[in-house]
C-alpha cells in the first residue's frame, strides 16, 4: 500500500516473473524519498541497477514547503494530496518522464484508490497507471476500484479501527491527514479484501496449473 503499491507496479513492470500484481492507494509515477529532513526528498526513492528513476513531484515546490511548515508549527495534520494534484496540473504532457511503465507487466493487476485520499491523491496517481494500460491495449486484465468517501488507510483489511483519520508518520516528523469517513473506510475494506482474496487466488493458481509459477 501508498509507496508499496508504488513499488508493487513498479516490480510488475521490472521482473517478468511477476504473475500478478495488487497495489493499494499506488502512485502511477515514481516518487522522492522519505525521510526526518528535506535532503531526502530531492533524491529519488527508487533504483533499478543502480540507476535512479525520475523524481515526481520535482522537490522544494514553496506552497508545499509552506503548507508543511505550518502544519508542523501548529500540530495540525498536514493535508498532502493538493501539493500532488498540483504537480500534475503542472507537469502537463511530462508526467510521462515520471510514469512507471506498467503495461510491460506480465500479468494481471489491481489496483485500489481512496478518492477522499488526503495523503496523496491516489485516485489520480493510480488513474496514470490505468490511463497507459488502456492506451496500450494490456492483454492481461487489469482493474482500478476507487471508492467514494475512502482514505488512504481504507484499504487495510477488515474489522480494524477506522475512526482515525490522521496519525504521525514513523519517519517523517509531522502528523500526516489520512482521509476518509469512517464508514467510508470500512465499507471500502470490506468490500476490497475478499477482491484481493479471489483475483490472487484466480491468477497465482493458474499460474501455478500452467507450470509458471511455482
Amino acid at each position: 500500500m501508498s509507496r508499496g503499491g508504488e513499488a508493487a507496479l513498479l516490480i510488475g513492470a521490472s521482473v517478468p516473473e511477476v504473475a500478478a500484481v495488487v497495489a493499494l492507494v499506488p502512485s502511477g509515477v515514481t516518487g522522492n524519498g522519505i525521510g526526518a529532513d528535506v535532503s531526502a526528498m530531492a533524491q529519488s526513492a527508487w533504483t533499478l541497477k543502480g540507476v535512479p528513476f525520475q523524481v515526481f513531484p520535482p522537490p522544494g515546490d514553496p506552497l508545499t514547503m509552506q503548507e508543511a511548515g505550518l502544519a508542523i508549527a501548529t500540530g495540525t495534520p498536514f493535508v498532502g494530496a493538493p501539493a500532488f494534484l498540483r504537480a500534475l496540473e503542472t507537469s502537463g504532457a511530462r508526467i510521462n518522464d515520471y510514469a512507471i511503465p506498467v503495461e510491460r507487466t506480465r500479468g494481471a493487476i489491481l489496483m485500489m484508490s481512496g478518492e477522499d485520499d488526503q495523503l496523496w491523491a491516489s485516485a489520480r496517481l493510480a488513474e496514470i497507471a490505468e490511463k497507459r494500460l488502456q492506451g496500450a491495449v494490456f492483454q492481461y486484465e487489469f482493474e482500478h476500484r476507487r471508492y467514494p468517501l475512502a482514505g488512504h488507510f481504507a484499504c487495510l483489511p477488515p474489522n480494524l479501527p477506522t475512526t482515525s483519520t490522521s496519525g504521525r508518520h514513523q519517519v517523517v516528523p509531522m502528523s500526516l491527514a489520512f482521509g476518509g469517513s469512517a464508514r467510508g473506510n470500512a465499507v471500502a475494506s470490506a468490500d476490497l479484501w475478499p477482491r484481493i482474496i479471489r483475483f490472487l487466488r484466480r491468477h497465482l493458481e493458474a499460474q501455478a496449473g500452467a507450470g509458471i509459477c511455482g
